[in-house]
């Protein structure tokens, strides 16, 4: 079997230094097997190609993978029980001693996506970016989806940490302000947008932890709509709000994408986006 696997890996060093890694490893669990009557599942020739290509300890040097096996064989009580992905999963990093490291984490993640946009973002480079050990991150967040899920929700909270929300003015002005609101936040924040409306997170479905956070979005939308719109039915009052929507996630869209392509007597998007809300709003009469 492992004849086999080192026939697919090409890099001598790599593979003597997996070599030494996966011994210690088998010892290890040799010695545990054997104390006290303790039974661990074999360790899985699986563990074995996994040193060869995990990016964690590839061109590191021995002494790491050492440590790592000579770990398993001092502390029997963590380590009994422990099949081959859960060794695997135990070497991705130790938790930081930072005191917030998730909190660390995100906000770098979402400097990230302000600055690259989200398509270019990894565990590897926030890990990098931040100076922790590479399998520090997956403590906080098991995944890449995970991360950019948790980066979206913090843009949802500054969109809506702004967002007017009382009832008391007129409802006309409460949606004017919330949904100008909503256009200057994606022109200033496009990146960020595109994570939150048009990434994978949103198609082809949207992500389930993403549903309550747009649905705020909604409700204002429809609370303020039906207040302006008593005397319309159901029917009516649900084709205006959708409309209204339209319109103005369309022009944030657009103005995004850069496909507004204005005539040069005509205003910039910025000076266009409050006329087309209140041209949006005009359907509530």
């Amino acid at each position: 079997m492992i004849e086999r696997i080192v026939q697919r890996h090409h890099r001598a060093e790599v593979i003597s230094v997996a070599v030494q890694r996966y011994a210690i490893l088998e010892a290890a669990h040799a010695n545990l097997s054997c104390r006290g009557g303790v039974r661990i599942d074999a360790i899985d020739h699986r563990l074995f190609e996994r040193l060869l290509i995990d990016d964690q300890y590839e061109g590191k040097g021995g002494a790491r993978g050492c440590a790592s096996g000579l770990r398993i064989g001092v502390k029997p009580s963590k380590a009994a029980g422990m099949t081959g992905n859960a060794a695997i999963r135990e070497r991705r990093g130790k938790p930081s001693h930072r005191d917030d490291l998730r909190s660390e984490l995100l906000a770098a993640a979402c400097a990230f996506v302000a600055r690259e946009g989200h398509e270019g973002l990894s565990i590897r480079k926030l890990a990098e970016e931040i100076g922790v050990s590479p399998g520090a991150p997956y403590h906080h967040f098991p995944d890449r989806r995970a991360l950019l899920v948790a980066v979206a929700l913090e843009g949802y909270r500054q969109l809506f940490a702004e967002t007017e929300k009382a009832v008391a003015d007129a409802p006309e002005e409460v949606l004017f302000a919330n949904l100008l609101h909503f256009i200057r936040f994606a022109a200033a924040n496009p990146n960020m947008f595109t994570l939150m409306y048009e990434s994978e997170l949103v198609r082809p479905q949207l992500a389930p932890e993403l549903a309550p956070e747009q649905e705020v979005g909604f409700q204002m939308l429809r609370r303020e709509v039906s207040r302006a719109t008593g005397h319309l039915s159901e029917r009516e009052r649900s084709l205006r709000i959708a409309t209204i929507w339209s319109a103005i996630f369309g022009f944030a869209l657009q103005t995004n994408r850069a496909m507004l392509r204005a005539h040069p007597l005509e205003p910039m998007p910025d000076e266009l986006a409050p006329e087309i809300v209140r041209q949006a709003l005009r359907l509530m009469a």
